[in-house]
């Protein structure tokens, strides 16, 4: 049994250094520097301290999962998002993937929203003053709705994060694509528009200056690989720093589909009697009704038939909903 589990780590360890690997060698492009850190304020004051550099260096950082994030013992937290937006583009063929992703927004951002945050790197609010004294440019970058942009101030203002300041404004990205809006030093790309392509109308636009050196830190490669696609295929050259912020590798357990469900439903029911937006995803949200038939519409498993007999008790028999389309489904599986 021993020989067996040393050789499953080694064939482990064998796939993860090829996987590393070829991820470098994605990045090996003339003025392409690609790097690694699971806390990326540590990063950041040593990499300025290595480096020889002008005024003229811009600092772009992610906020999920990268400036901050959710407490390491929750299924429910940021980075949830883009794997259910690929189970609703699997399920929902019709939809592309930005419209699968807003399908599931409004319970997702009803339940990451309500979580305490936390800062990934204790020494980012020190790391990003220092940046900036230093005189260079220091702005988040996200992928977060407009929607959700006063409760993201409120959340940096909370964690003592404050980026760099120049007057907010709002770039066109074409027809039918969301714009790109600037508040509070927070560049705001929403779901729908590539990260690359953000950076290539902000270079455009002139509104981050003239930039030499450009460092981005994200936890998602994909928005590492589309940002340094668009600054290799620029005429002017510039230096760029591609950081795969590895917190989430870190601190989370392995994204599963049934945990995550069953936290969302639990999230509903603890909110029940508490929060109006509760009830009004259970009455009307297509994502949330989907995600209650799944767990409690058919003979529910033992983990998830509990709060399927609290689902019925709270929201169908006390709110006397049992003709809605959720109750309908549940009413015969959680007796």
């Amino acid at each position: 049994m021993k020989r067996i589990l040393t050789s499953i780590t080694f064939v482990l360890l064998v796939i993860s250094s090829v996987i590393s690997a070829n991820t470098n060698d994605w990045f090996k492009k003339p003025g392409v520097h690609y790097h690694e850190t699971p806390t990326p304020g540590k990063f950041l004051l040593q990499w300025m301290d290595q480096q020889s550099l002008t005024k003229n260096t811009l600092i772009l950082l992610d906020l999920d999962d990268t400036v901050f994030s959710t407490p390491a013992d929750n299924w429910i937290r940021p980075n949830i998002y883009y794997n259910i937006r690929q189970e609703q583009a699997r399920k929902h063929p019709e939809l592309t993937p930005a419209e699968a992703g807003y399908r599931a927004n409004p319970l997702l951002f009803f339940a990451v929203l309500s979580l305490p945050y936390q800062l990934t790197d204790q020494q980012l609010p020190s790391a990003i003053e220092t940046l900036k004294n230093r005189g260079f440019s220091v702005f988040g970058f996200t992928s977060r709705e407009r929607s959700i942009i006063p409760e993201t101030l409120k959340t940096l203002q909370k964690l003592n994060i404050h980026f760099s300041q120049v007057p907010d404004y709002q770039l066109d990205m074409g027809k039918n694509k969301h714009p790109l809006i600037m508040k509070d030093g927070i560049i705001f790309a929403g779901n729908a528009n590539e990260k690359g392509a953000a950076l290539t109308v902000l270079l455009d636009s002139g509104k981050l200056k003239k930039p030499d050196t450009i460092v981005f830190i994200d936890d998602r490669m994909n928005h590492l690989k589309t940002t340094t696609t668009a600054i290799v295929n620029r005429k002017k050259a510039i230096t760029f720093f591609p950081v795969l912020c590895t917190y989430p590798e870190v601190a989370f357990k392995p994204y599963e589909a049934k945990p995550v469900a069953r936290a969302l439903l639990g999230f509903l029911l603890d909110n029940i009697g508490k929060r109006k937006e509760a009830i009004t995803l259970l009455d009307s949200d297509a994502y949330t009704q989907e995600l209650v038939a799944e767990q409690c519409g058919k003979q529910p498993d033992k983990e998830s038939l509990p709060l399927c007999k609290k689902l019925k008790t709270k929201y169908c028999n006390q709110l006397r909903k049992e003709n809605s389309p959720v109750c309908k489904g549940i009413v015969i599986t959680a007796r």
